[in-house]
């Protein structure tokens, strides 16, 4: 069961929470969702569910897991939570606090060689990202893509089109069976002219497909992984791995989520793979007004419609 809470605008001021943030804390709801405007105290809350759950023993601090965007954001919750559990000696310190990339690289590193990667790959950053592909464009013989004047543009372009993919948890096999099998996929098209549009799309997504597959396998032979397979990799893990799966659904008996909102598609359904019912509780807090990850393919559907939780929700 979802239980939804529209909180109140209030000012964070310490822990000095509201009769109805405290109402949300004491719930014991399977998962809970707070919707909340900017300054209302929605971290407040989450971080404060935390602290009591910690003060009522329910669970040990390393079966809690707390996720947000920033580096930032992740300290700042953990320091909040050392400060108000100080003189209970609880070890704060072990509480998995992480933001969404780095808890996905952290379950790349504990499963690299099943990953095919082993103990000695590499996080490439965007600007090395970009010279991969730049290096690709140079030698790439396009028949449909145009650079035009700005070079860095169109390459900023490939790349973003790469993530843009994997942020959507789209394989490049998939696409591949896309360009391949396209007419299947569009064969409930009402519209003629909507049709032609997509097949006229055909020759260009194949070229795209073309940087992709290079694109990969130069990071996999020199041991890379980039931005965005710090959640895609990990996903397709857990979903294909149920053992694995089993070990972090088993692992967190508390899951907390800080802006919600800023979530991708990918970041989302990582999230619906460690949550299961009776296993662990879920609480997510965000503002379905409010999303300045838009740039990053954040989907503010994802804190409306929880369906990607299937029958567990």
């Amino acid at each position: 069961m979802i239980i939804k809470f529209f909180v109140i605008n209030t000012m964070e001021i310490e822990f000095n929470l509201t009769d109805e943030q405290k109402e949300i804390i004491s719930s014991k709801n399977e998962i809970k969702k707070v919707i909340a405007c900017a300054g209302s105290g929605k971290t407040s809350i989450l971080t404060g569910n935390i602290i009591q759950i910690l003060k009522d023993k329910v669970c040990k601090p390393h079966e809690i897991l707390a996720l947000t965007f920033t580096n930032n954001a992740a300290e700042n919750m953990r320091e909040r939570i050392k400060k108000n559990l100080y003189d209970d000696y609880i070890d704060t310190d072990s509480i998995d606090i992480y933001t969404f990339n780095s808890f996905g690289n952290y379950i790349i590193k504990e499963n690299s060689f099943i990953l095919g990667y082993g103990k000695n790959f590499k996080l490439i950053n965007e600007v090395q990202s970009w010279q991969i592909i730049y290096n690709i464009f140079k030698n790439y013989d396009f028949k449909q893509l145009k650079a035009g004047k700005d070079i860095g543009k169109f390459v900023k372009d490939l790349l973003d089109y790469i993530w843009n993919l994997k942020n959507n948890l789209i394989t490049l096999q998939n696409l591949k069976d896309y360009i391949k099998n396209y007419k299947e996929y569009l064969a409930d098209y009402q519209s003629s002219g909507l049709f032609r549009e997509e097949e006229e799309k055909i020759p260009y997504i194949t070229e795209l497909a073309g940087i992709y597959d290079i694109y990969e396998n130069i990071k996999k032979k020199n041991n890379y992984i980039d931005y965005a397979d710090q959640v895609f990799l990990p996903y397709f893990l857990l979903k294909e791995n149920q053992v694995i799966k089993q070990k972090y659904v088993l692992k967190y008996k508390y899951i907390f989520v800080d802006e919600f909102q800023d979530t991708n598609n990918a970041q989302a359904y990582l999230l619906s793979m460690i949550f299961s019912k009776d296993k662990n509780k879920l609480m997510i807090v965000g503002d379905d007004d409010q999303g300045i990850y838009g740039f990053r393919g954040a989907c503010i559907e994802n804190i409306r419609d929880f369906s990607y939780f299937g029958e567990t929700a």
